[in-house]
């Protein structure tokens, strides 16, 4: 196998659409929003900038404080139900005989079907003979 560096355009072949797609859509955006957040509100619609610390130190607001704490609050007790629920549910499928496994397994992921399979009788009304679409 040879080495990228005797084939420098693959290497970059590879590597220059990944990391367009990063700038345009990650980076950029990013640093826009690390640029407005040193502005002052002009209008309604308006910022200027004008390197203000003002807004880093509205952070430390009471009520900012007090929503953070909640925030931590509330995904520590997500995080807590979701192991004590997913980790004996986890460590039954795992401890199952082979042919129940599938069947527990489908029993979980089942009630997640239910989105698609609404969409789906959805895009049969819409676009059957007769239906909304073709309904010449």
């Amino acid at each position: 196998m040879e080495s990228w560096r005797a084939q420098p355009a693959v290497f970059w072949a590879f590597v220059l659409p990944g990391a367009l797609w990063l700038l345009c859509f990650f980076i950029a955006p990013l640093a826009l929003i690390w640029l407005l957040a040193f502005g002052e509100r002009a209008g309604p619609v308006e910022i200027d900038i004008t390197w203000t610390l003002a807004n880093y130190a509205g952070v430390f607001d009471p009520v900012y404080i007090g929503l953070f704490g909640r925030s931590l609050w509330v995904a520590t007790v997500a995080t807590v139900l979701a192991l004590v629920i997913g980790l004996p549910v986890a460590l039954a499928i795992s401890f199952a005989p082979a042919r129940l496994k599938p069947l527990i397994l489908l029993l979980i992921i089942l009630p997640f079907w239910t989105n698609i399979l609404i969409r789906t009788y959805a895009m049969i009304a819409v676009l059957r003979t007769k239906g909304f679409v073709n309904f010449g």
